[in-house]
């Protein structure tokens, strides 16, 4: 009886395809996220939650707590009713 090379194996050969198929799909997330970031960084724009702890500059209209134009946009999120 002979026997089937490995890389001939139905199921080794699914599990290779899976695998580059992932590794694909991980290559185009990075590569995009890459390229969004350099893009971003050319037309100084930042990028993440650093915002969040900066003064919002404006006055909420109703709110459950108090709340006024120096606080963080955070705290706006927080509180709005």
């Amino acid at each position: 009886m002979t026997t089937i090379p490995f890389w001939r194996r139905k199921k080794v050969r699914r599990q290779v395809l899976q695998g580059a198929f992932l590794a694909a799909i991980a290559a185009i997330l990075i590569i995009g996220a890459t390229t969004a970031q350099r893009n971003l960084s050319a037309q100084g724009i930042s990028s993440g939650f650093g915002f969040l702890w900066r003064a919002t500059g404006w006055e909420m209209g109703t709110s459950l707590l108090r709340t006024s134009p120096g606080d963080p946009y955070w705290w706006f999120t927080s509180t709005a009713s």
